[in-house]
C-alpha cells in the first residue's frame, strides 16, 4: 500500500509519504521514495530537497525453492540550489543514496548475492535564451557508483568531492551530457541536438537509463498554409561503444517525420520513422567476419471527424487510427534474417448529449504481432457511458471491453474486463472518487477449469487547502 500527499501553498510545497521529485534527469528523475520533500520557488530562487527510503529491506526468503534476490534497505537524499525563470535558469544538483549494509542478513553457508551499494550524482542544468530567438539548454551529470561499499578505499575522482563521497577502488566513475541549441522564427523552428551517455552510466536516483550512446541530431518544424498542415521533422546519427570495450560496434541513422491536417470538423496526422542499424561484429579485429543492416520501420496515421448539431447540442466524432511496424535485418541469407512485424487498428465513435450530460462511446481494435514463426492476432470491442449529476459534480462512468486472442500454437484467450468509476466534488475543497474493475480470462481451447479472475477496488479522496474568502476578495482588490 502507498500514501502520500503533496500541499502547496503560494510558493511553498511539500511533499510526505511515498512521493516522486525531479531535479535532473541525470540525478533524481521521478524516482518514487518514502520520506519527506521540499519545492520552494520565491522570486527567482529554485530550491528543491528531498530525504527518504529508496528501497525497503528485502530478506532471503530460504522457505522458497529458489530463493528471491534480496535488497538492502536503501536511504537517499537530495538538494537543488538554482536561480532564474522558466527561460533563463541554472540549477545545481546533489544527490547520494546509500543501502544499509545490516539491513538484512544473509548466511555465510550462502553466495555473496549482491553487495550493499553507495551513489552520488552531481547535475547542471541550465537555460538561456538569447536574442529573443535562439535557446540554448543543457542538462549534465557525473555519478560515482560504488558497487560494494566494504571494497577498499580509495581517492575520488573530479568533480566528487572526498569529504561528501568516500571513493573504493571499485567505483565507477560516469558523466552524461545533452545539449540543445534551437532557433525559432515566425514560421520555422530549427534546432540541434547533441547526447552522449557513458556505457554503464547508472545513478540510484532513476530507474533506467539508454546508457553507451552518442547521437547527433537535427530537429525542423513548420506550418504551411495559414498553420493547417504542420510539419516535423527530425534525422540524425548515433554510436555505442564509446568506450571500446565491446566486441561489435554499431552505427544507426535516427530519423522521423510527423505531418498533420486540420481544417474544419476533419483533422488528420501521419507519421513515419525509418530507422537502420549497422552492426558490426569484430570477431577478428583484423579481418570483420559479419556485418549486419538492421532497419526499424514505422508508420501511422489518424483521422477524426466531427459532427456537431448546436441546436440539439449533439455532438458525434468519429476516430480512426493505425500503426505498423517492421523490424528485420539484412543478411546474405535470408533463411537466417530475424522479421517481426506488429499492426494495429483503432475505431472510436463517441456520442455526447448535451446538456443531458450523457456521453456514449463504441470501439473496435485489432492487433496483429507476427515474430518468426509465432502469428498472435487479437480481436477487441468495447461500449461506455459516462453521465454528469447534480450540474456536473458528480460523474459516473461504465466501461465494458472484450478481447479474443488467437495463437495457432498456444490456444485461443477470451478476455473480458468492466470497469465503473465514480468522482464526486463535494466542495471546492473535497472531492471523492471510487473505482472498480473486474477481469475474467478463459483459455477457449482448454479445460473450463483454466480460468482466472480478478477485482479490483479503489478509493481516493482529494482535499485542497484555500484561501479564505476574505483574505481572497483582499487580495483581488489589491
Amino acid at each position: 500500500m502507498r500514501f502520500g500527499v503533496s500541499p502547496r501553498y503560494k510558493w511553498i510545497k511539500t511533499h510526505f509519504g511515498h512521493r516522486s521529485m525531479n531535479f535532473s534527469q541525470y540525478t533524481l528523475s521521478n524516482l518514487i521514495f518514502l520520506g519527506a520533500g521540499t519545492e520552494l520557488t520565491p522570486g527567482k530562487l529554485r530550491i528543491g530537497a528531498m530525504v527518504g527510503q529508496l528501497a525497503r529491506a528485502e530478506p532471503i526468503d530460504l522457505s522458497l525453492v529458489e530463493p528471491r534476490l534480496p535488497k538492502f534497505q536503501r536511504k537517499g537524499w537530495g538538494v537543488k540550489v538554482g536561480y532564474g525563470t522558466q527561460e533563463d535558469f541554472i540549477d545545481l544538483v546533489l544527490f547520494q543514496a546509500k543501502d544499509l549494509e545490516n539491513s538484512i542478513f544473509i548466511p555465510d553457508t550462502l553466495p555473496q548475492l549482491i553487495s550493499p551499494e553507495h551513489n552520488e550524482a552531481l547535475g547542471l542544468v541550465f537555460q538561456k535564451m538569447l536574442f529573443k530567438k535562439f535557446r540554448l539548454k543543457a542538462d549534465l551529470g557525473a555519478s560515482a557508483l560504488s558497487p560494494n561499499i566494504r571494497d577498499a578505499e580509495a581517492p575520488n575522482q573530479f568533480p566528487h568531492p572526498n569529504f561528501l563521497f568516500q571513493g573504493r577502488e571499485t567505483t565507477k566513475y560516469k558523466t552524461a551530457a545533452e545539449a540543445n541549441f534551437d532557433y525559432q522564427a515566425s514560421a520555422y523552428s530549427l534546432g540541434l541536438k547533441y547526447r552522449r551517455v557513458d556505457p554503464d552510466y547508472k545513478t540510484l536516483g532513476a530507474y533506467f537509463f539508454n546508457s553507451d550512446v552518442e547521437e547527433w541530431t537535427l530537429n525542423l518544424s513548420t506550418s504551411l498554409f495559414q498553420q493547417a498542415i504542420a510539419l516535423n521533422a527530425s534525422g540524425g546519427i548515433q554510436r555505442n561503444n564509446l568506450d571500446g570495450s565491446k566486441p561489435n560496434r554499431l552505427s544507426r541513422f535516427v530519423g522521423n517525420l510527423d505531418a498533420s491536417y486540420s481544417k474544419g470538423p476533419l483533422s488528420l496526422s501521419a507519421n513515419y520513422s525509418n530507422n537502420s542499424a549497422d552492426v558490426a561484429y569484430l570477431l577478428d579485429p583484423a579481418d570483420p567476419v559479419l556485418n549486419v543492416l538492421i532497419v526499424t520501420q514505422d508508420a501511422g496515421f489518424s483521422a477524426t471527424y466531427t459532427i456537431a448539431d448546436t441546436s440539439s447540442q449533439r455532438q458525434h466524432v468519429f476516430n480512426l487510427t493505425g500503426n505498423a511496424q517492421l523490424v528485420t535485418d539484412d543478411v546474405e541469407d535470408p533463411s537466417t534474417s530475424a522479421f517481426s512485424q506488429m499492426l494495429v487498428g483503432n475505431f472510436v465513435y463517441s456520442l455526447a448529449l448535451g446538456t443531458s450530460g450523457w456521453g456514449f462511446t463504441a470501439k473496435a481494435n485489432f492487433n496483429q504481432n507476427e515474430l518468426s514463426s509465432l502469428l498472435v492476432r487479437r480481436y477487441g470491442t468495447g461500449f461506455g457511458a459516462t453521465k454528469n449529476w447534480l450540474e456536473g459534480k458528480l460523474s459516473t462512468g461504465l466501461d465494458l471491453n472484450y478481447f479474443y486472442t488467437v495463437t495457432e500454437s498456444l490456444g485461443n484467450n477470451g478476455n473480458f474486463t468492466t470497469g465503473l468509476n465514480l468522482n464526486w466534488n463535494l466542495s471546492d475543497a473535497h472531492s471523492l472518487s471510487m473505482n472498480w474493475m473486474l477481469l475474467s480470462t478463459k483459455n477457449t481451447s482448454a479445460t473450463a477449469s483454466d480460468k482466472f479472475g480478478e477485482v479490483v477496488g479503489t478509493v481516493g479522496y482529494q482535499y485542497r487547502f484555500m484561501r479564505k474568502e476574505k483574505e481572497k476578495k483582499n487580495s483581488e482588490e489589491q
